[in-house]
């Protein structure tokens, strides 16, 4: 009867692991469960198969950094016109805001919108969503789409992601219905298909990571070159966290919505479109086979059908992968898996029942542990080394013979320690036993002579109390014991190569910047610190090229180490060494200087040529009481800035002043704006004369600013600031303004001239401005004078000439000012429509006493005059300045003579004053 119940019991078993072979393939109870093995066994495909991105599609990412630089949530929807434009400009292909437009802003928002959407000319798709109108189970479904201002302007396409039921997001449609047509999806637009049917498999082994990606601040900014979108499709969406719009997906976890939609777009347009096929067919048969092979092999050994299996699955694993790599397509085999199992037990049963298999299995479990824990520490590149309470070895790994080369061949010397580890483990021993904890480790290093060349190791000694029986069965009270050691030369090579790669400049083997101002820092002694910067090497390297330059600056480099009381010398930049230098007297002299210079007197080998270079330096003095070792270096590169902008001196020591000046222009620059805020900048108007009649004709706009705690500001000073900042701009727009609103309360004869700085003309749209002022204030265009500096002239000139060419059709008169102080060039009295050329003062003033500065106004008159040019004398201040200049015939002046710079009320008066001695 026994025996007959294992047989039934035998039976059952067989036939229970029958029918679940043949229900897996249909079982939705197991889906869930295939599902997920099915995801983690295609992420691994995909990443063995990992491809970049086409670089066709370009991710701008509302990220933190551009949540932060706008302040709120949602964005004021004239944020996403101006990225539609700045995209739009840059030449993007298409653009893909997902962004949800479906409820209106305000009314000027929506409309900046609506305009952004109608100049980019059709290229931009905005999404729509279906959804279902409820949270019950099968409700109907509507879409979701932006409102009709936006929509009637803009492509709309699908941008919905649907999980699969393994809880990710695996396929994109090609369309969907939208009011009673096919409507294509995101990817299928941004691919430019035409196709409006099919669900499709994303392919995931397209690297996200190489998507070009860039922050929507920085292109808010200014920061990402437009170039990069050129000929592109970009996607503008969600990327930061707190905007909830990820999805999980398979292999990267959770992901970002806008590089899903990219993602699949990316499978367009590589190709890799591939949809999903119903496999319960192929796994029933598989599941039969199986069934047949596991009861075929019951006359076996197990191992035969267990090599079968392998074949099986490793042909089934690369047969999906052959098809996922070539299609695209993701083929399931984890219901292969598990049939493979159980075909697995159904073999193992018809062998043997289960008490059996489990006490065969314990064995083998015992066996194979054993065996495997030999095995490793045998085969272990570590040296492995197990001891006992007599330091005697029970087990060691073959790596452990490296360690002691004094023992002869032999197996005695398998059973001591090597002589390199005895002292580190009788010290851990010594310890162990003083102390009463059950184990005890400690991690040392200790080197080993390898014929002159020394490796270093790492080892861990660990020694733990034992209790066991010895070959007589007598219980050992003693411990066990075990070394671990690795050979860890190459890593502290690899290690010190880093330390120097850090510390050391590539090209020069010089010290880094970071590394000579640590090195500084630690200097005991005063030290002068001393930048020295190659002059006008920029354009001595765009002639040599690259590799010369290179071998140029390490010769550079090692005549320079060669200075003395050098006590470290570094490379800080391209064209910039600093080095410090160790003096007795705490000091530095000319004669220091020179000593350094001289090292450029001679030529330099540089790619076969004899190079000469010329050096300016900077300097600075490092005491480590007043200043941190990386002040000093910055104030040597700022001596050296003036150096190499100083003719008369190739060095400069560091001034304090220099600091303070550099101080005071950072706090104007500061306190511009606001003060053009409230209103504490103001204008003076010096009188403009016609020398032959002396009646006031004009008046020349003079900005000055009266500041409350820098008092009055001179233009000298805050107009250079206000250049290298920018201000000039809100300045110069403002003087304008304010200058021709001033200018209608004169006489209609009168004119006002104000000056225009060159950066308004390459940042700004002087023309609009012009036309605003004069709209503003209803002045007539002939009486506005616009002059400009000789400067304005040196980049840009087609340009510049059409500016100009439009601001005299308006009838605008055009002034050249100070003409001959600066890059003076006959070429723009001939080459641009002017009709005036201010003569500067500082020849005015030379005019009676230096007669060539007599005759070069005298020329100057003629060319002027020749090229139907009027003349303005500036710095008139004596009345025989003023009779030679109107015997020159120069029709204008204006100086101290006529008048000091005045309220636009004291013009008045000056005016009335003038008129009232006429009529007398």
């Amino acid at each position: 009867m026994r025996f007959w119940r294992k047989v039934k019991t035998s039976l059952a078993v067989r036939a229970a692991l029958v029918a679940l072979m043949c229900a897996v393939p249909v079982w939705t109870a197991v889906k869930p469960f295939t599902d997920y093995v099915d995801n983690v066994i295609a992420s691994l495909r995909f990443k063995a198969l990992q491809r970049p991105a086409s670089g066709d599609v370009v991710f701008v990412a509302i990220d933190k950094k551009s949540l932060d630089a706008i302040g709120v949530w949602p964005w004021p929807r004239g944020i996403h016109s101006e990225i539609i434009d700045r995209l739009a400009a840059a030449g993007a292909r298409d653009v893909f805001l997902d962004i949800d437009f479906s409820s209106p802003s305000s009314v000027p928002e929506d409309e900046k919108l609506r305009l952004s959407l109608i100049a980019a000319g059709g290229s931009t798709v905005l999404p729509v969503f279906r959804q279902h109108e409820s949270a019950v189970a099968g409700s109907a479904t509507s879409v979701t789409r932006p409102i009709s201002a936006l929509a009637s302007n803009a492509w709309l396409a699908f941008a919905n992601v649907e999980l699969a039921e393994s809880g990710l997001i695996t396929t994109f449609k090609m369309a969907d219905l939208l009011d009673g047509r096919m409507t294509q999806s995101v990817p299928a637009v941004l691919a430019q298909v035409d196709e409006t049917s099919g669900t499709y498999l994303i392919d995931y082994s397209i690297d996200p990571s190489t998507i070009p990606t860039f922050s929507a601040s920085d292109l808010l900014d200014g920061t990402v070159p437009l170039s990069v979108f050129a000929d592109k499709a970009v996607v503008v969406g969600a990327y930061a966290t707190e905007l909830k719009d990820a999805y999980p997906v398979p292999m990267y976890g959770p992901l970002a919505g806008p590089l899903i939609h990219i993602l699949a777009t990316e499978t367009i347009l590589q190709h890799r479109l591939a949809s999903g096929v119903d496999q319960t067919l192929p796994e029933l048969v598989l599941a039969a086979a199986l069934i047949g092979i596991a009861i075929g092999f019951r006359v076996y050994r197990p191992v035969a059908f267990i090599a079968t299996a392998v074949i099986l699955i490793t042909a089934m694993e690369t047969v999906a992968f052959v098809i996922q790599t070539n299609d695209a397509y993701a083929v399931r085999t984890a219901n292969g898996w598990i049939l493979l199992g159980l075909s697995l037990l159904l073999a193992l049963s018809e062998r043997s029942n289960f008490a059996h298999v489990r006490s065969r299995i314990a064995v083998a479990d015992y066996q194979t542990s054993k065996i495997t824990l030999q095995s490793i520490i045998a085969d272990s590149n570590d040296v492995v080394l197990v001891f006992d309470e007599n330091l005697c070895v029970l087990d060691r790994s073959a790596s452990a013979d490296d360690l002691d080369s004094e023992h002869e061949d032999g197996n005695d010397h398998r059973l001591t320690i090597p002589s390199a580890l005895m002292p580190h483990v009788e010290e851990a021993v010594l310890r162990f036993r003083a102390g009463s904890a059950p184990t005890y480790s400690v991690s040392t290093d200790f080197e080993v002579d390898r014929g002159g060349f020394e490796a270093r190791f790492e080892a861990s000694i660990t020694i733990s109390r034992s209790e066991r029986l010895n070959d007589s069965g007598e219980q050992i009270n003693g411990f066990i014991g075990s070394v671990i050691a690795r050979d860890v030369t190459a890593r502290r090579k690899y290690e010190a190569d880093l330390l120097r790669i850090s510390q050391v400049d590539e090209l020069t083997g010089l010290l880094n910047r970071r590394e000579f101002i640590n090195r500084l820092q630690s200097m005991i002694e005063p030290q002068v610190v001393v930048a020295v910067g190659l002059h006008r090497f920029p354009e001595l390297s765009a002639t040599l090229g690259r590799p010369a330059c290179d071998q140029l600056l390490r010769a550079i480099a090692s005549r320079l180490s060669s200075v003395s009381l050098v006590s470290h010398l570094g490379r800080v930049n391209g064209d910039c060494f600093v080095m410090s230098l160790s003096l007795p007297t705490g000091d530095f002299h000319e004669m220091q200087a020179e000593a350094i210079l001289r090292q450029f007197a001679l030529p330099f080998e540089a790619d076969g040529s004899e190079i000469y270079v010329d050096a300016r330096l900077g300097i600075s003095l490092f005491d480590d009481i007043r200043l941190t070792a990386a002040f000093a270096v910055d104030h040597a590169e700022t001596a050296l800035i003036d150096a190499r902008s100083n003719p008369n001196s190739n060095w400069i020591i560091y001034a304090e002043k220099r600091a303070q000046d550099q101080l005071r222009a950072r706090k104007l620059e500061q306190a511009m704006r606001a003060s053009l805020r409230q209103d504490e900048f103001f204008l003076a108007y010096q009188p403009q004369v016609d020398l032959a009649t002396g009646q006031m004709v004009g008046a020349e706009t003079l900005m000055r600013w009266r500041h409350p705690d820098f008092g009055l500001v001179s233009p000298g000073e805050f107009i250079p600031v206000a250049e290298s900042s920018g201000v000039v701009c809100d300045l110069g727009t403002w003087a304008l303004r304010n200058a021709c609103a001033t200018a209608m309360t004169w006489p209609p004869h009168m004119t006002v001239a104000v000056n225009v700085s060159p950066i308004q003309f390459a940042k700004t749209d002087i023309l609009a401005e012009v036309k605003r002022a004069l709209a503003e204030s209803g002045l007539a265009a002939h009486r506005l004078h616009l002059e400009i500096t000789e400067s304005a002239f040196l980049d840009g000139t087609e340009r510049l000439l059409g500016v100009i060419s439009q601001l005299r059709s308006l009838g605008v008169c055009i002034a050249l000012d100070d003409f001959g102080t600066g890059y003076s060039s006959l070429s723009y009295m001939a080459g641009f429509p002017l009709d005036k050329l201010k003569i500067d003062q500082s020849f005015v003033r030379k005019l009676t006493t230096d007669h060539q500065s007599f005759l070069i106004v005298k020329a100057v008159t003629s060319l002027a005059h020749g090229l139907g040019l009027k003349l303005v004398a500036e710095g008139i201040e004596k009345e025989e300045e003023r009779r030679i200049l109107a015997e020159l015939k120069c029709e204008e002046g204006q100086g101290y003579l006529f008048g000091r710079p005045q309220s636009a009320e004291e013009i008045m008066q000056q005016l009335a004053s003038l008129n009232n001695t006429e009529a007398a």
